[in-house]
């Protein structure tokens, strides 16, 4: 009875540990930049598919997939910190195979410093993200402009991605995991990869 009781309780505090939120859990070792970090602002869907849908190949909505999103599963935007009229954009969308079926377990993600005012794309990084059985992803993005200066003259900025990744609660997990990106002609280029910002 002892053990039934012990594996019971183990089983529930298991459950508990995925379905804490992230303000949740403790030992937040990124709180401070977390807490100064800027609301994302709002992205005008149709002029950012007008300057990227050509070159990623995808549908930004306006039809019945994904609720009227097309392929695009999460899309954030912010005003460039050092280039006044430039726009940074951030998405997650659906990836397809051969078929137009969407590949399971697997996402594209895509970066691009746009022009929206004259509808120019100036650089633009692509990748694909692919979950595993220990991650737990919101899919949610949001665009860091906080002041990452490197070097003098070079300044990054972040992506932070709300994918949590715990093997078991007894191991702790990670989550809000942070890139920087510095440009490089019409590359971005990443300098520092999936650093978390939370752990507990």
């Amino acid at each position: 009875a002892a053990l039934v009781q012990s594996m019971a309780f183990a089983t529930l505090i298991a459950g508990f540990c995925f379905a804490l939120p992230a303000t949740a859990r403790p030992a937040s070792v990124g709180a401070e930049a977390a807490a100064g970090q800027p609301e994302p602002e709002s992205c005008d869907k149709v002029l950012v598919g007008g300057i990227l849908k050509a070159k990623l190949g995808i549908d930004f909505g306006g039809g019945e997939l994904n609720d009227g999103r097309g392929d695009v599963i999460e899309l954030a935007c912010k005003a460039h910190p050092a280039r006044p009229g430039l726009t940074i954009v951030a998405m997650f969308y659906w990836l397809k195979d051969a078929r137009g079926e969407i590949e399971a377990n697997k996402s594209g993600f895509a970066l691009a410093i746009i022009d929206p005012q004259r509808q120019i794309l100036h650089s633009l990084h692509r990748s694909i993200f692919k979950e595993d059985a220990t991650m737990r992803s919101s899919g949610r993005l949001s665009i860091d402009t906080a002041r990452y200066q490197l070097k003098p003259g070079v300044r990054a900025f972040g992506v932070r991605m709300n994918i949590g990744y715990g093997p078991r609660c007894a191991d702790g997990g990670e989550d809000n995991f942070l890139t920087l990106f510095v440009e490089e002609g019409t590359q971005l280029t990443p300098v520092l990869e999936m650093l978390p910002m939370n752990t507990w």
